[in-house]
């Protein structure tokens, strides 16, 4: 779509294209008095086109005149004439504030309206610069050539402006620092003549002009110019640019100290993208006017809709900004137009508009008994708010062991369909809640059997995928509504089935994960306090450090319990429940790795395998065997120093971990475990293994890794990366790894040594392996086992002592029982 549009925007320019690529046979320089002088700039490439914007015309043809509004009237002025000062209403003590217009334009436009909206806002000074001659093009002329006149014009009117600025602080006997309280606002060109005035007035005066807005700043002929020929932040102590139109007539350039790009700087919503037809050139101007359009919604906004919201959030990139990976400011993130200046943040900023005025995101929105939701702190991460009740339109899906594979919809107004089903309110209830953009996933389905196989209970699959679409920033604001929708059902069976409030249990995973959160702090709203919450790898993106209200958290529930399986990308590694689980460290999960089923694959598989404990946790063979140590940090458990348990026994990860609860509210901490990198991935045994350890040569920068498999009597276990932890010179290094019972009597260790540097060379003195038998259950170490093996350097073929290097496999057989 971009490039159509930068396309039609050449073949407009180059309606005289012979005439265009004429050389330019200006003079190299012009002077025209105090406001040169003005030397032939750079050619500048835009495109196919390798051109110069033209020397400026002359004052008389360029014809700008400065027309002064304040709250007391209208009036003429100029930079010479002091007598027309004085008969005006100006006033030093108030801000001043420049208005520029862009090419083919006058002050009888948006300028007019931007006007009257800041007279509204604040008693001021408003100049409304009017260089039509100059920027309108000629009939006689082509599109190209009086675009360049144009664009070299706005020197003149940078110089013009920063010459009036001297001019009224010197006629009021003011000191030049006084620059700093004039503020020049300019739209295309006359952003870029703003940038002008700026670097004019420090150049040639040493003044300091206090603010520069540039509205979506001309693009051709200056994006690649030198600093002196465009807007940059030199040009005065603070220059904000919005960004509109920057696949065409706008820049995409950082040009101020802060940058922001609304809908991502281009396609701004309601123009309509269309490159053919009549209204192509409506089409080529709606989104570089729109940056007019916002900046004027931004100033009535101030004063007179405090319900609109012009935040912005810091980003790398729009793609960013839209799946959320990036919206903190701690409580510093600028607003975009007239208030920009009040915070100190500098950078790339993004925000999301609606497509009519005042395109602001509103603050508050309310849905009848949904209640209301407003965008304001703590909440202000999650910039957009809910959708209708009807877009976002949650499903309800019954089973039952009475049709456990067929559903019954049900609603939370409909109390005819809840007596036509087999919905039983003396029954447990489990609610499951999917997240981002899925679609009646497997997952859900697979926790539906495994608990209608183990009990006779009443299962209801939440599917808000209409909500849960992109961009993802709006399906997590979707997330309130939501969570609301479903406690106003849980309420509504609590009230028609005489269900009780201590029978619900709410699953959800990653965004699902805080929609029951949400849903049980609607219910304690309502004076009822929901029985569980499950977490299943809780969303990480715009929920990370957030106020306990806006993510979810102990208080949303009796009881909640969190699996953590994707804490650095795309789940959330900060405790979220009374009892939090950490498998393989909660970040990267054995045999994800190897996962190679399409590019998402491997990325999103730490992140759904929380989904996959929890459905093992229901089966027979890991029902009991997903013991979680409680320890302060995944190193701590790696290195066997939490193998302990209250009254020696360990919590289940999983639907079991509920009967860990003893209903005091207590927080029990981060528990961790292992698992195997295929199903049904419970781990029943642990073992414990020692290492001591000498060295060669006395490089004591560099550790080494080791890869470990244990063989029994019954069978062998897969090679082990010691969680890629490094054996220290000379100590003894202790580590926790999975064991299986099936491998019976211990019989042989294998060990293959990785280094991090080929010189380094090293040997083991002893290892001792302590024999699995740890369950969770049983923690008392004179019931296990030690195999020790002794030895001095590892001996090579035909008998000669040398040491392991690095790749090499050695195989210990002898042991002390």
């Amino acid at each position: 779509m971009s490039a159509e549009k930068v396309s039609i925007v050449f073949f407009v320019m180059l309606t005289a294209a012979t005439r265009g690529f004429v050389l330019n046979n200006t003079p190299k320089e012009d002077n025209y008095g105090k406001y040169g002088p003005f030397e032939e700039q750079p050619k500048v490439r835009w495109g196919v086109f390798f051109r110069r914007p033209s020397l400026p015309e002359s004052p008389s043809t360029v014809g700008t005149t400065f027309h002064l509004f304040t709250r007391g009237g209208s009036w003429t002025v100029d930079d010479e004439d002091y007598n027309k000062l004085k008969a005006s209403d100006f006033h030093i003590s108030r801000r001043t504030i420049f208005v520029i217009h862009g090419f083919g334009e006058s002050k009888n436009t948006w300028a007019e309206q931007l006007k009257g909206a800041l007279l509204k806002r604040e008693d001021c000074n408003v100049i409304l610069v009017d260089w039509s001659e100059g920027a309108k093009n000629q009939p006689s002329v082509d599109v190209l050539k009086g675009y360049l006149q144009a664009a070299g014009n706005t020197r003149l009117v940078g110089a013009q402006v920063a010459e009036l600025i001297r001019f009224l602080i010197s006629s009021e006997s003011a000191p030049p620092d006084l620059a700093k309280k004039f503020y020049i606002v300019g739209f295309s060109l006359g952003a870029q003549a703003a940038g002008y005035a700026g670097s004019y007035l420090w150049n040639k005066a040493e003044m300091s002009l206090g603010r520069i807005t540039g509205l979506d700043p001309a693009n051709p002929f200056f994006r690649n110019a030198g600093v002196n020929y465009r807007l940059d932040p030199s040009d005065a102590v603070y220059v904000d640019v919005i960004h509109t139109d920057m696949d065409a007539a706008g820049t995409d350039k950082v040009t101020g100290h802060t940058d922001f790009y609304p809908n991502g700087g281009k396609n701004q919503p309601g123009c309509k993208h269309h490159w053919f037809g009549l209204d192509v050139l409506k089409a080529l101007a709606c989104d570089h006017m729109r940056a007019t359009e916002y900046y004027i919604a931004s100033v009535v906004s101030a004063s007179d809709k405090p319900d609109c919201s012009w935040r912005a959030y810091p980003c790398a990139s729009y793609s960013d900004f839209e799946k959320g990976r990036c919206l903190t400011c701690k409580g510093e993130c600028p607003i975009v137009g007239y208030l920009a200046d009040q915070t100190e943040r500098r950078g790339k900023f993004y925000l999301k508009t609606t497509s009519k005025s005042p395109f602001c995101a509103k603050s508050t929105k309310c849905y009848g008994r949904y209640g209301c939701y407003s965008n304001k702190a703590p909440f202000n991460r999650i910039v957009l708010l809910p959708l209708p009740p009807w877009v976002v339109n949650p499903k309800f899906r019954l089973y039952t062991r009475l049709h456990p594979d067929t559903p019954q919809f049900i609603d939370d107004n409909d109390v005819t369909k809840l007596q036509q089903s087999n919905y039983n309110g003396t029954k447990k209830t489990v609610l499951i809640v999917h997240g981002y953009v899925e679609i009646r996933p497997k997952w859900m389905e697979y926790i539906r059997d495994g608990l209608l196989r183990n009990f006779d209970c009443n299962v209801i699959l939440v599917d808000w995928y209409t909500g849960s679409l992109p961009p993802y920033v709006q399906a997590a604001g979707n997330t309130r509504l939501v969570g609301v929708m479903i406690a106003e059902l849980i309420k509504f069976l609590i009230s028609k089935a005489q269900s009780s409030v201590e029978l619900f249990h709410v699953v959800g995973f990653s965004l699902g994960s805080h929609i029951a959160g949400y849903c049980g702090t609607r219910l304690k709203q309502e004076g009822l306090i929901l029985e569980r919450i499950t977490g299943l790898d809780p969303a990480g993106p715009l929920f990370s450090t957030t106020h306990p209200l806006v993510r979810l958290d102990p208080s949303d529930a009796r009881f909640v319990d969190a699996i953590h399986t994707d804490g650095d990308r795309f789940g959330l590694y900060q405790t979220s429940g009374h009892l939090d689980f950490y498998p393989n460290g909660g970040l990267d999960q054995t045999g994800c790795a190897s996962i190679s089923n399409g590019i998402l694959s491997p990325l999103l598989c730490d992140h759904f395998r929380a989904t996959d404990y929890f459905i093992y946790s229901l089966s027979q063979q890991c029902m009991h065997s997903m013991k979680g140590f409680p320890c302060s940090d995944s190193n701590g458990f790696d290195r066997a120093r939490c193998l302990q348990c209250k009254n020696g026994d360990c919590p289940d990860m999983g639907y079991n971990a509920e009967k860990y609860n003893d209903g005091s509210g207590k927080i029990l901490g981060r528990h961790f475990l292992y698992t195997t990198k295929s199903v049904p991935f419970c781990v029943p045994y642990y073992t414990v293994i020692t290492f001591k350890t000498s060295w060669s040569w006395l490089v004591g920068l560099f550790r080494a890794r080791i890869v470990v498999k244990l063989v029994g009597s019954n069978g062998e276990s897969d090679y082990m990366q010691l969680q890629s932890r490094s054996l220290k010179r000379g100590s003894d290094e202790t580590f926790v790894m999975p064991g299986l019972k099936k491998l019976g009597a211990l019989q042989k260790i294998q060990i293959q040594q990785k280094y991090l540097s080929w010189l380094l060379k090293w040997k083991l003195i002893k290892v001792t392996v302590m024999k699995p038998g740890w369950t969770g259950t049983q923690l008392d170490r004179s019931n296990t086992r030690s195999y020790s093996a002794c030895f001095n350097a590892f001996v090579g073929s035909r008998g000669v002592l040398r040491n392991l290097q690095q790749g090499d496999v050695v195989v210990f057989v002898s042991f002390d029982h």
